[in-house]
């Protein structure tokens, strides 16, 4: 937060919205102030220690998988460009011409404070457009199931940053001196002003590089991807929404090799660039009877995600 930004929010009461938000699932990002502190080039020299830090609070809490910290921010105009010209002194020569001065001091300028949009607002915005079958059509021309929701997609897989860019041009030639910081935990959801082609065509947009959590792998410390909360969230939903809230038989066949299952549906588009299950994503369902309750395993590349859900036996 920043005293002289009205706007601005601390860490502090973004932890008690996540307490709230966590409970439905709700993904929130944010970013950091919206001025030349938090810039591409501010980052670049500065590094991502002081963000990372800032955000140690929301790490190791039930809801961190919720919060997804977004650097840096974009600039519109940077506050030392920002200068307007209003006006020019008028001068009159000897010979009674008149004439706008070209002297400095002579030229009324007003300064204004660097104008910068805010990279959660970005963030949030490209992950839900990946999230409509429509707009994965458009960009990636094929492989797309008109029926399913992008929540699989991953920005960090082969050339999906370079295809799903922003809008917004690239502003540095980017930050490849702290690359291995940022690898090193992958940590945020970070945008990239990188040099990168795409077919022998230069990319001309700021693209996506990491997308991350504040959620950790427990042995690595890395941070976790957003695609990984988007499917886990989104199986859960529709198991409840197709089960009647969890009926037992619905269950049953939900995850059964019935053709006509959800789950051999899944299967059956895993090679689907919008696909739910495939290419290193699974999910398993064990039901204990005698407890009522039935254990969900979201597998990703063979790491485990347990979900316990109640079974409704009526």
């Amino acid at each position: 937060s920043n005293d002289k930004v009205i706007e601005s929010n601390t860490i502090e009461s973004l932890t008690a919205v996540m307490e709230v938000l966590k409970d439905y699932r709700v993904q929130c990002f944010f970013s950091f102030d919206s001025n030349e502190k938090n810039t591409f080039t501010a980052m670049a020299v500065d590094g991502i220690e002081r963000y990372v830090d800032r955000c140690q609070i929301l790490a190791g809490k039930d809801y961190s998988e919720f919060a997804i910290p977004c650097i840096p921010n974009f600039t519109i105009i940077p506050k030392d460009k920002s200068g307007v010209v209003l006006d020019n002194k008028m001068t009159i020569d000897e010979n009674d011409v008149a004439s706008l001065s070209k002297a400095k001091e002579d030229i009324m300028k007003l300064w204004i404070d660097g104008i910068y949009v805010s990279s959660a607002y970005v963030a949030a915005g490209l992950t839900a457009a990946v999230q409509s079958p429509d707009y994965l059509k458009e960009k990636f021309k094929t492989n797309v199931d008109p029926q399913l929701p992008g929540v699989r997609f991953n920005f960090e897989e082969g050339d999906n940053s370079l295809i799903a860019t922003t809008t917004l041009a690239k502003e540095i030639t980017g930050f490849t001196s702290i690359k291995d910081e940022i690898n090193k935990n992958c940590f945020g959801f970070v945008f990239s002003s990188e040099n990168a082609t795409l077919d022998g065509k230069n990319v001309t947009n700021i693209m996506v590089y990491k997308a991350r959590n504040m959620m950790t792998d427990i042995e690595t410390g890395i941070y976790e991807s957003i695609f990984k909360t988007q499917v886990t969230t989104y199986v859960e939903r529709i198991l409840r929404q197709t089960t009647s809230d969890f009926k037992q038989d619905k269950i049953e066949f939900f995850f059964g090799a019935n053709p006509a299952s959800t789950k051999s549906q899944w299967v059956a588009k895993g090679n689907k660039l919008n696909g739910i299950l495939g290419n290193g994503v699974d999910v398993t369902c064990e039901i204990d009877a005698v407890e009522g309750v039935c254990n969900l395993g979201m597998v990703f590349n063979g790491n485990v995600r347990n979900l316990q859900l109640v079974v409704n036996r009526a």
